[in-house]
């Protein structure tokens, strides 16, 4: 029995390992839990037209909790310009909230094509800093500055792969250009995600903290 167990779950997590990030979403299986089976011809407009009404239902609410949040902490006016009894990190609350509820209109009830920011907000007080702006970086010696720019002889096919990956972040506006404040750049490389007989399912960017110091 304890094997068996072991074996689907190593199927599971090859499954999810090897899973490509274009993937479409099995909307059937929700479906399927919601109207206890495949829906029937009369049903099939049903679950669509639940997934606008959610999708805005948590929109409104999410859209609420920033205002709420942003009143809370820089008064009832902290939209006009001459309000001066605004809290700390004004600028950087109004710019995280911009990004949670623009990203929140651009994404539907099962995907996130503009990605998500975390709303951090909802996070203890003590973590609410580091939800908004990330885990600082603590250095013992001189920070990295190495500008060494990344290989372009590798393989056209995994060149493209790479760039497509790439350009899905930027897309997300994960990625900010700064070229004001750039001090280093990062080398990366792909990997295959999964290969199933012989065949790779798909890639992952890795980032080489490595080769620009950042490790040490």
């Amino acid at each position: 029995m304890q094997l068996k167990l072991d074996n689907i779950k190593k199927e599971h997590n090859l499954a999810k390992a090897v899973k490509s990030d274009d993937a479409e979403v099995p909307v059937h299986l929700w479906n399927e839990k919601v109207f206890f089976g495949p829906p029937t011809p009369d049903q099939s407009g049903t679950a669509p037209f639940l997934h606008s009404r959610l999708i805005r239902h948590y929109r409104r609410w999410l859209l609420k909790d920033c205002m709420l949040y942003l009143r809370t902490l820089h008064g009832k006016s902290w939209y006009d310009k001459k309000t001066k009894a605004r809290g700390k990190g004004f600028d950087r609350d109004v710019e995280a909230v911009h990004g949670i509820v623009w990203r929140s209109t651009e994404n539907n009830w099962f995907e996130f094509p503009m990605g998500s920011r975390l709303k951090f907000f909802r996070f203890p007080q003590k973590y609410q800093t580091m939800a908004r702006d990330g885990v600082p970086i603590f250095f013992m010696g001189p920070k990295p500055t190495s500008k060494r720019a990344q290989a372009t002889n590798m393989n056209p096919d995994k060149k493209a792969i790479l760039k497509d990956k790439l350009g899905n972040i930027v897309h997300k506006k994960y990625l900010a250009v700064l070229d004001e404040e750039l001090a280093s750049l990062i080398k990366y490389f792909g990997v295959p995600k999964g290969v199933i007989d012989g065949v790779i399912q798909d890639w992952r960017i890795v980032y080489h903290a490595g080769a620009n110091g950042l490790n040490d």
